[in-house]
């Protein structure tokens, strides 16, 4: 579901087409390519273009515009010092994290998230950054328990059963994944993700065909 804005600064991020492509990888690969629709849904409008006139939002969208450029480093050195200065600001938080989970920083990535937890404790998104940093750690029961604690937030949440498919996937559980994938695209027919997430559970199994129908 990409906003113009957004939509662009995220192909800036992936910095690899086959990231946003309908490919199967595996579930860390995926877990990243969750993360990048997630924050594509969550992340803030107004800083994304240059000509943002709020002094934060300058900054951020330097930012973005360095990533974009292809100077990784310079993007991740100013982000790093403006959080050093303002460390509560969460949508910079947000930017960090999924910057973080394309670089392959896991650690890091999951500092944003206890950050991001600890500022808004009573919101769903925080409980999901949480548990991608942690499945993308491999700690498989961490980020399944914040998914129970999302799911009991926000029990429809389509995010809360892709994520859970793919933890189970990643915990060698792929019939009991199908179940949360299957539940997420009954609610989101067009969640490409949760399809995605179906074909790899359902090529953990064996089920090749059914597998390459759903990736196709």
């Amino acid at each position: 579901v990409s906003s113009d804005g957004a939509g662009a600064l995220l192909q800036g991020i992936s910095g690899d087409p086959s990231a946003t492509g309908p490919t199967v990888g595996t579930p860390a690969s995926m877990i990243r390519r969750v993360a990048l629709d997630f924050y594509d849904v969550v992340a803030p409008r107004e800083w994304l273009s240059a000509d943002a006139e709020d002094e934060v939002a300058q900054h951020l969208s330097e930012a973005s515009e360095r990533w974009r450029s292809g100077d990784r480093e310079g993007s991740i050195k100013l982000l790093n010092t403006y959080l050093e200065a303002t460390p509560d600001d969460f949508d910079a938080r947000q930017f960090h994290a999924i910057l973080c989970a394309q670089l392959g920083e896991f650690e890091k990535m999951a500092e944003d998230a206890e950050t991001m937890v600890a500022l808004r404790g009573n919101q769903t998104g925080v409980y999901l950054w949480r548990s991608m940093a942690r499945l993308l750690l491999d700690r498989i029961d961490g980020g399944l328990e914040d998914l129970a604690t999302a799911g009991s937030m926000d029990p429809q949440s389509v995010w809360v059963k892709v994520l859970k498919g793919f933890a189970l996937v990643q915990a060698t559980r792929a019939m009991d994944a199908l179940t949360y994938f299957d539940d997420a695209l009954r609610g989101s027919p067009g969640s490409v993700v949760a399809r995605l997430g179906r074909a790899l559970a359902q090529r953990s199994l064996g089920r090749h065909s059914d597998a390459i129908a759903d990736a196709s």
